[in-house]
Protein backbone atom coordinates (compact mmCIF):
# COMPACT_ATOMS: atom_id res chain seq x y z
CA UNK A 1 0.00 0.00 0.00
CA UNK A 2 2.74 2.36 0.70
CA UNK A 3 4.20 2.02 -2.90
CA UNK A 4 0.76 2.19 -4.79
CA UNK A 5 0.68 6.27 -4.69
CA UNK A 6 3.83 7.09 -5.73
CA UNK A 7 3.24 4.11 -8.14
CA UNK A 8 0.17 6.06 -9.21
CA UNK A 9 1.57 9.15 -9.76
CA UNK A 10 4.32 7.54 -11.68
CA UNK A 11 2.37 7.60 -14.89
CA UNK A 12 1.42 11.62 -14.66
CA UNK A 13 3.72 12.93 -17.11
CA UNK A 14 6.19 15.79 -15.30
CA UNK A 15 4.95 14.28 -12.19
CA UNK A 16 7.92 14.31 -9.81
CA UNK A 17 8.04 10.37 -9.21
CA UNK A 18 7.96 10.18 -13.18
CA UNK A 19 11.43 12.44 -13.09
CA UNK A 20 13.21 10.74 -10.33
CA UNK A 21 17.01 10.43 -11.59
CA UNK A 22 19.21 7.97 -9.84
CA UNK A 23 22.71 6.97 -10.47
CA UNK A 24 23.34 3.51 -8.84
CA UNK A 25 26.69 2.58 -9.97
CA UNK A 26 26.73 3.65 -13.36
CA UNK A 27 23.08 2.47 -13.67
CA UNK A 28 21.09 5.30 -14.60
CA UNK A 29 17.68 4.97 -13.12
CA UNK A 30 14.68 7.71 -14.37
CA UNK A 31 11.20 7.05 -13.28
CA UNK A 32 9.62 5.73 -10.31
CA UNK A 33 8.81 2.38 -12.27
CA UNK A 34 12.38 1.90 -12.83
CA UNK A 35 13.68 2.40 -9.86
CA UNK A 36 11.45 -0.35 -8.42
CA UNK A 37 12.23 -2.87 -11.28
CA UNK A 38 16.02 -2.53 -10.78
CA UNK A 39 15.71 -2.58 -6.87
CA UNK A 40 13.08 -5.48 -6.36
CA UNK A 41 13.16 -7.08 -10.02
CA UNK A 42 16.96 -7.39 -10.43
CA UNK A 43 19.18 -6.35 -7.16
CA UNK A 44 16.41 -8.64 -4.85
CA UNK A 45 15.93 -11.67 -7.50
CA UNK A 46 19.93 -11.92 -7.22
CA UNK A 47 20.55 -11.56 -3.69
CA UNK A 48 17.51 -13.99 -3.35
CA UNK A 49 19.51 -16.30 -5.04
CA UNK A 50 22.46 -16.09 -3.54
CA UNK A 51 21.08 -16.30 -0.05
CA UNK A 52 18.96 -19.78 -1.13
CA UNK A 53 22.10 -21.37 -2.99
CA UNK A 54 24.07 -20.18 0.90
CA UNK A 55 21.48 -21.82 3.03
CA UNK A 56 20.86 -24.90 0.71
CA UNK A 57 24.46 -25.52 0.69
CA UNK A 58 25.80 -24.79 3.79
CA UNK A 59 22.93 -24.01 6.37
CA UNK A 60 20.81 -27.22 5.50
CA UNK A 61 22.64 -30.40 4.58
CA UNK A 62 22.69 -30.30 0.77
CA UNK A 63 22.86 -34.03 0.89
CA UNK A 64 18.80 -33.82 2.16
CA UNK A 65 17.72 -31.81 -0.91
CA UNK A 66 19.99 -34.27 -3.21
CA UNK A 67 18.13 -37.24 -1.56
CA UNK A 68 14.79 -36.31 -2.01
CA UNK A 69 15.91 -35.47 -5.67
CA UNK A 70 16.91 -39.17 -5.85
CA UNK A 71 13.49 -40.36 -4.73
CA UNK A 72 12.18 -38.64 -7.55
CA UNK A 73 14.89 -39.48 -10.23
CA UNK A 74 16.39 -42.84 -9.37
CA UNK A 75 18.68 -41.69 -12.36
CA UNK A 76 20.28 -39.07 -10.17
CA UNK A 77 22.25 -41.22 -8.02
CA UNK A 78 25.91 -41.48 -8.62
CA UNK A 79 27.93 -39.03 -10.56
CA UNK A 80 24.68 -36.51 -11.27
CA UNK A 81 24.48 -36.07 -7.04
CA UNK A 82 27.91 -35.99 -6.65
CA UNK A 83 28.39 -33.15 -9.28
CA UNK A 84 25.12 -31.08 -8.02
CA UNK A 85 26.08 -31.17 -4.34
CA UNK A 86 29.30 -29.60 -5.77
CA UNK A 87 27.77 -27.16 -7.81
CA UNK A 88 25.17 -26.06 -5.07
CA UNK A 89 27.95 -25.50 -2.25
CA UNK A 90 30.89 -24.18 -4.25
CA UNK A 91 29.74 -22.85 -8.09
CA UNK A 92 26.79 -21.41 -7.41
CA UNK A 93 27.27 -18.93 -4.80
CA UNK A 94 31.18 -17.82 -6.70
CA UNK A 95 28.98 -17.37 -9.65
CA UNK A 96 25.80 -15.44 -7.83
CA UNK A 97 28.55 -13.15 -6.31
CA UNK A 98 30.15 -12.30 -9.28
CA UNK A 99 26.49 -11.65 -11.08
CA UNK A 100 26.08 -9.08 -7.89
CA UNK A 101 29.67 -7.94 -8.44
CA UNK A 102 29.11 -6.64 -11.88
CA UNK A 103 25.87 -5.40 -11.35
CA UNK A 104 27.54 -2.86 -8.94
CA UNK A 105 30.29 -1.64 -11.21
CA UNK A 106 33.58 -3.48 -9.85
CA UNK A 107 34.47 -5.15 -13.21
CA UNK A 108 33.98 -2.16 -15.31
CA UNK A 109 30.81 0.33 -15.56
CA UNK A 110 27.49 -1.19 -17.05
CA UNK A 111 26.78 -0.55 -20.82
CA UNK A 112 24.41 1.58 -21.76
CA UNK A 113 21.57 0.48 -23.48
Amino acid sequence: MFLSIPSALASVKGNFFNLIHIDFFGNDIIGFFNLMDFFFGTLAIVIICLMLSVYSGWIKNVKVFATELTIGAPAFEGFPRKAWIFFIKWICPIVIIFVLLNMVGVFGAPEKV
